[in-house]
């Protein structure tokens, strides 16, 4: 599948600068608080916390420069150099794959609530920046992962609404989340004729017959894209890691 690529080279003021900081900060606040919930060692001191936080702020403005084209395409905050730093801290490889998993997840939410029609795209540069050199920090402690491409898929929320109804594209979602009928049903509070029209109008508009066609066909339009080395990649590396 092709993405236009065009919004990495053509400036554009998505956002305010005050608001860029405004979610650096707010993405850094929830970063630190989420870690010292878990207990993470990350932020087992005060020294260590304004690190991370710093670090989130760095990914998030590394994420918007780039999304304006105003950044370097290369990633300047490398996962890979975070775990060597960390090390020197005592902090195992594992535990820091573990935070950059969890800030992918936490930027990723603050970014598209601010851009919610450039969940794509933000997807990719977050990855980018993010998890660079995953595959490098797995070789670096001795760990062979198998080395298929780690993907995992995200809907393009702008082509999906240009799509479907609200009603429809409720029902789409649970179906990439790979709901039961009986869930989907539970979910929505719905009737099984009525999920079995809502199904039938996705496939009629989508081009395909049943769960399986509808969601090929969903990826060759373009609505479900496949992002590498998202937080799925690395939980999935952390698996590897842990031996589990």
């Amino acid at each position: 599948m092709t993405i236009d690529a065009s919004w990495t080279t053509a400036p554009v003021d998505l956002i305010a600068p005050d608001q860029a900081g405004t979610l650096a900060e707010a993405t850094a606040a929830d970063y630190v608080r989420s870690l010292r919930a878990l207990g993470s060692p990350l932020v087992a001191t005060d020294e260590l916390a304004a690190e991370r936080a710093d670090y989130a702020r760095g990914i998030v403005s590394a994420v918007l420069a780039s999304l304006n084209g105003a950044g370097d395409e290369t990633p300047s905050l490398d996962t890979r150099q975070m775990v060597i730093e960390l090390s020197g801290s005592g902090i195992a490889p594992g535990v820091a794959l573990s935070g950059a998993a969890l800030l992918f997840e936490l930027a990723l939410r603050h970014l598209v609530d601010a851009l919610p029609l450039r969940n794509v795209e933000i997807a990719i540069c977050l990855s980018r920046h993010l998890l660079f050199g995953i595959g490098l920090v797995l070789d670096s402690v001795g760990i062979s992962v198998h080395r298929e491409r780690l993907v995992s898929e995200i809907v393009d929320s702008s082509r999906l609404r240009a799509t479907l109804t609200n009603k429809e594209a409720a029902v789409f979602m649970l179906l990439v989340d790979n709901a039961s009928t009986e869930e989907i049903m539970a979910r929505l509070a719905i009737q099984k004729d009525t999920l079995k029209h809502h199904i039938t109008r996705i496939g009629r508009k989508l081009g395909g017959r049943g769960r399986a066609q509808v969601l090929r066909r969903a990826r060759e339009l373009g609505i479900l894209v496949a992002v590498p080395l998202t937080a799925s990649a690395t939980i999935t590396a952390l698996n590897a890691l842990s031996g589990g």
